[in-house]
C-alpha cells in the first residue's frame, strides 16, 4: 500500500506549506522527513508520464484559418448574398420603372384611340349626310346638269328577240 500525502487544509498553513504538500503528493519533492512521501520513484515517474500524456490529450489543435476553406468562403458567401439582394432590388426598381413607362403609353394610346373614334364618327356623320337622296338630286341638277324625268320610262324586251346564248370554248392552258 502507498501511503498518499495529505493537503493541508485551506487557510490552516501558508501558501508555501500549500505549495509544498502538493508537490509531495504529486511526487516532485520528498517528505519533510526526507524520503520520498507516496509512490516509488518507478511509480512517479509512471505517473509524470501519464499526466505529460494526459496534457498532450487536453492540447487540441488550432486550425490554420489561412487554408480552412469554409473560413475563407464565409465572406465570399456574404458577399455573394448582398449583391444577389441589391441586384434583386434593383431589379424591381427596374421592372416598376418600365412598368410606369408602360402604364403612360398606355394612357397616352387610350387618348389617342378616344380622338380617333370621335373623328371616325364625325366623317361618317359626313358620308351619311352626302349620300342623302336630297343632297344626291341637288348635286345631280346642280352642277351636272341632269334633268328630272317627268315620266319615268321602262324598256321592255321580248324575250324572243333575244339571242341564245353561246357558250364559251374551253380553253386548256399547260400541258
Amino acid at each position: 500500500m502507498t501511503a498518499v500525502a495529505q493537503l493541508p487544509r485551506r487557510g490552516s498553513t501558508t501558501a508555501r506549506a500549500r505549495t509544498e504538500a502538493f508537490l509531495v503528493a504529486a511526487g516532485l519533492a520528498t517528505a519533510p522527513s526526507g524520503r520520498p512521501a507516496g509512490p516509488t520513484s518507478q511509480q512517479a515517474a509512471d505517473a509524470r508520464r501519464a499526466a505529460a500524456e494526459r496534457r498532450r490529450a487536453a492540447v487540441r489543435a488550432v486550425p490554420d484559418h489561412r487554408r480552412d476553406p469554409f473560413r475563407l468562403a464565409a465572406p465570399l458567401v456574404a458577399a455573394l448574398a448582398v449583391t444577389i439582394v441589391v441586384l434583386g432590388v434593383l431589379g424591381v426598381v427596374a421592372l416598376n420603372a418600365l412598368a410606369a413607362e408602360a402604364s403612360f403609353e398606355a394612357r397616352a394610346l387610350e387618348q389617342e384611340i378616344s380622338d380617333l373614334t370621335l373623328h371616325h364618327d364625325d366623317l361618317v356623320a359626313a358620308v351619311a349626310q352626302l349620300e342623302s337622296p336630297n343632297r344626291v338630286r341637288d348635286v345631280a341638277l346642280g352642277q351636272l346638269g341632269l334633268m328630272e324625268p317627268e315620266v319615268p320610262g321602262f324598256l321592255e324586251i321580248d324575250p324572243a328577240d333575244m339571242p341564245a346564248p353561246q357558250p364559251k370554248p374551253m380553253v386548256r392552258t399547260g400541258s
